[in-house]
C-alpha cells in the first residue's frame, strides 16, 4: 500500500468496534475491476466463519441506478455497491435478503464510502445490529454481466449440429501464471452431457479435467475446476499464462 485509504477504513472500523478482527485480502485489484475482486472474495468468503462482514471497496460510488447494499448470504454480509459485482461473487444463486443502506454516512463528501459509510455499516453488523435497522429490503439490480461465457453452436458442411462451443474471459492470472476463466463446471457439464467429447483450445488441446496439479507430467499444460466452481488452465511447475 502507498497511501493512507486501507489505513482510514479500518480506523473507522475500531471506532465503532474497538474488538473487530480485521482480515485483508488483497490490496491489488485493478481499479474498477469488479471481475477480479469478485475473483478474489470468491475464493474467501466460503471459509469464513458465520457472521463475517465483507467490505466491498471496490467501485463504491453509488447513484440512481447503483445502490449501496447489504447482502445477506450464507449466514455472512457483504457490504458494498450494486455496480455488477454481486453477479460474479454468486453466478448460480441470486441472494434474496438484500437491504439498501439508509444509514447516513459520516462525512458530507461523498467520494469514500468504504471509509465513512461501510466501515460504520460493518461494525454495526459485526456487533450484532440486524441489517433490516440499517437499510431497507431491495433486490439486486446488476444480477446479469455481459462477460458471461457465450455458447456457439459447431455446425457440419449439412447444418446438422455436432457440438457446443464455449467462449469466456480469463477473469486474473495469479503469481503462479495460472490463468482463471469465468467458465464454470454446471455450464460445461451441461454442455457434456449432450456432448461427451470436448477439447480446451490450447496451445496444446487439453481433452481431460484433471483434478490435481500433478495429474500431467512437468511443463504440460492441464485444465481442473477450482472449488469456487470456475475452470483454470494450469501448467505443471510452470506457467501457462505466459506459454499461452
Amino acid at each position: 500500500m502507498n497511501d493512507h485509504y486501507v489505513a482510514a477504513v479500518k480506523a473507522r472500523i475500531y471506532t465503532y468496534l474497538s474488538e473487530a478482527n480485521i482480515l485483508d485480502i488483497t490490496h491489488h485489484v485493478p481499479m474498477f475491476d469488479t471481475v477480479v475482486a469478485a475473483h478474489f472474495i470468491r475464493n474467501v468468503y466460503p471459509y469464513s466463519p458465520d457472521g463475517t462482514v465483507h467490505i466491498i471497496g471496490i467501485d463504491t460510488i453509488a447513484d440512481k441506478n447503483r445502490a449501496h447494499l447489504i447482502v445477506c448470504y450464507h449466514k455472512q454480509f457483504f457490504v458494498g455497491t450494486d455496480n455488477g459485482i454481486f453477479a460474479w461473487l454468486f453466478p448460480k444463486e441470486q441472494p434474496t435478503e438484500v437491504y439498501e443502506i439508509t444509514e447516513m454516512q459520516d462525512q458530507e463528501c461523498f467520494t469514500f464510502p468504504s471509509r465513512d459509510l461501510f466501515a460504520k455499516v460493518a461494525a454495526f453488523l459485526a456487533s450484532g445490529v440486524p441489517p433490516e435497522k440499517l437499510g431497507k429490503p431491495t433486490q439486486i439490480i446488476h444480477t446479469r454481466t455481459h462477460t458471461s461465457p457465450a455458447e456457439r453452436p459447431k455446425k457440419d458442411t449439412k447444418d446438422n449440429l455436432t457440438g457446443m462451443e464455449i467462449v469466456g474471459m480469463v477473469t486474473h492470472i495469479d503469481r503462479y501464471g495460472n490463468v482463471h476463466t469465468n467458465i464454470h463446471r454446471s455450464q460445461f457439464e451441461r454442455l457434456c452431457a449432450q456432448f461427451p467429447n470436448f477439447v480446451i483450445d490450447c496451445s496444446e488441446p487439453i481433452k481431460a479435467i484433471s483434478t490435481a496439479y500433478l495429474d500431467v507430467d512437468e511443463g504440460e499444460f492441464l485444465a481442473l475446476f477450482l472449488n469456487d466452481g470456475y475452470l483454470q488452465i494450469a501448467m505443471n511447475r510452470d506457467s501457462a499464462a505466459r506459454m499461452l
